[in-house]
């Protein structure tokens, strides 16, 4: 398998390298110009969403600042505070996970 992809790779290269460096030895006429771009202008424009909405990306880009903030915020504040939050949950639901083996399994 390495084989033929290292060959295919190998003649890949090869043929890159032949298209360089026979790109100053081609000539284009007027005549190709005017057809590509004739060719371009006739292509409808490309589609977009509408600006008007946010998209789920630019939301989550608009948002990422705050939430790593809020992040922060929040460790530096039990950071302070000297709290464990690992002991309060146990406190809250020490006997209900203490029967389901969920310590078991964190304690691993």
């Amino acid at each position: 398998m390495k084989k033929k992809r290292h060959a295919r790779d190998e003649r890949l290269i090869e043929l890159l390298q032949s298209a360089y460096f026979a790109k100053n030895h081609r000539l284009v006429d007027d005549r190709w110009q005017r057809s590509v771009m004739q060719r371009i202008r006739s292509m409808e424009p490309i589609s977009r969403q509408s600006s008007d909405g946010l998209s789920l990306e630019r939301l989550l880009w608009r948002m990422a600042p705050a939430v790593a903030l809020l992040v922060v915020m929040v460790a530096c504040g039990l950071a302070l505070t000297g709290r464990a939050p690992e002991y309060d949950l146990y406190q809250a639901f020490g006997d209900e996970l203490a029967l389901s083996g969920f310590l078991v399994i964190l304690s691993i």
